[in-house]
């Protein structure tokens, strides 16, 4: 079955490891502490005036600012308007890590990321690289990076070392990889330094709050879940297995997964004679993304009411409700490929039940 590194289209390349959904709060209550004192005097020989009291003004109220709601298929507002020179310079990075690094001109565009508000940026040169990732905690939805991947993100530090950081407001994440001198000690003084930097100035530049409504959303589904909902519209039982990535994506990206729902598996029958990838992404049904010239696209109706679809080359098919996507690349099969494209959409138009 074909691998794909990192870095590439859906079809060259996976979008990496299993999904975990955790949730906590990130802000605090201040505990409130009512205090009561209670005077007490003693009897005086003589009456004393007491002045008239003051009138006291009520304190101004602070307006609230009501959050805009992003809907359910909507891309939210990109951090430093998708600028990534307003969030760190050059000259903030050579300060820092005594590289000179430039900022590189093209900005990948990650639907994912873009999908939960988030903005990557890096920059190159003096024998590395370093990227940062901003994403607002109103989109990531609670999702945080899984317990057993801290280590390998953010203590260990092989050919990428990162630091993670940020507020109640926004998730950071600074990412380093040089030719030499990074250490784990090295990447955590350069991270909080700069990585604190960046939340500074998203905090001065970022526009009104944001909340996003997720209703329509898939969840996070189970690999058998598909190969049974599939299997179904095709008359044949299925096997669901999850999908692994050959290699580990960046922080930015697993976090991106985890608030985007996205699953994808392998899904095979016994005989061998069907072996096809599926993906599913909430949000993102909205409009298509971009593929590469390697894989041309076109619309095609596959008649199943509410679904939308295109063809992503010889082999894939991309279906959407508008509001979630799935994408299938075909690997081998001995149906007509559209007979599976049918099938999967008629699974989604059913949300995969």
């Amino acid at each position: 079955m074909p691998r794909r590194g990192p870095g590439t289209d859906r079809f060259s390349r996976p979008h990496l490891l299993r999904r975990i959904m955790r949730r906590s709060p990130f802000a605090a209550a201040l505990p409130v502490v009512a205090v009561v004192l209670t005077l007490t005097g003693c009897a005086a020989t003589a009456p004393v005036e007491t002045p008239a009291a003051s009138p006291t003004s009520a304190p101004s109220a602070t307006p609230t600012i009501e959050p805009i709601v992003i809907g359910p298929a909507e891309m939210p507002p990109v951090p430093f308007d998708g600028d990534c020179a307003k969030a760190l310079t050059p000259e903030d990075i050579a300060a820092v890590t005594g590289r000179n690094l430039l900022l590189d001109e093209f900005r990948n565009f990650e639907p994912l990321i873009d999908n939960v508000g988030g903005l990557r940026c890096s920059w190159s040169g003096d024998g590395g690289q370093m990227a940062i990732a901003v994403m607002p905690r109103s989109g990531l939805d609670g999702a945080e990076i899984p317990a057993e991947l801290t280590a390998t993100y953010f203590e260990d530090c092989g050919w990428v070392c990162s630091w993670q950081g940020g507020d109640d407001a926004v998730w950071t994440a600074v990412s380093f990889q040089f030719d030499d001198g990074m250490t784990r000690e090295v990447v955590d003084g350069w991270g909080s330094t700069l990585g604190p930097r960046v939340v500074r100035n998203y905090v001065s530049s970022a526009g009104e709050p944001w909340v996003r409504d997720r209703t329509g959303w898939w969840p996070t589904f189970e690999c058998q879940a598909l190969a049974d909902a599939v299997g179904t519209q095709l008359g044949t039982d299925l096997v669901g297995l999850q999908y692994g990535p050959e290699h580990l994506g960046a922080p930015e990206q697993t976090l991106a997964i985890l608030a985007g729902r996205e699953t994808a598996c392998i899904l095979q029958d016994a005989g061998g004679e069907l072996n096809l990838l599926l993906s599913t992404e909430a949000g993102l049904g909205g409009s298509f993304r971009e593929a590469p010239e390697s894989a041309p696209t076109a619309p095609v109706d596959l008649g199943v009411p509410g679904i939308t679809a295109q063809t992503r080359g010889e082999s894939g098919f991309s279906v959407a409700d508008g509001v979630n996507r799935a994408d299938l690349y075909v690997y081998e099969s001995a149906l007509p490929l559209r007979d599976i494209a049918v099938a999967v959409a008629a699974a989604a138009a059913s949300d995969f039940q």
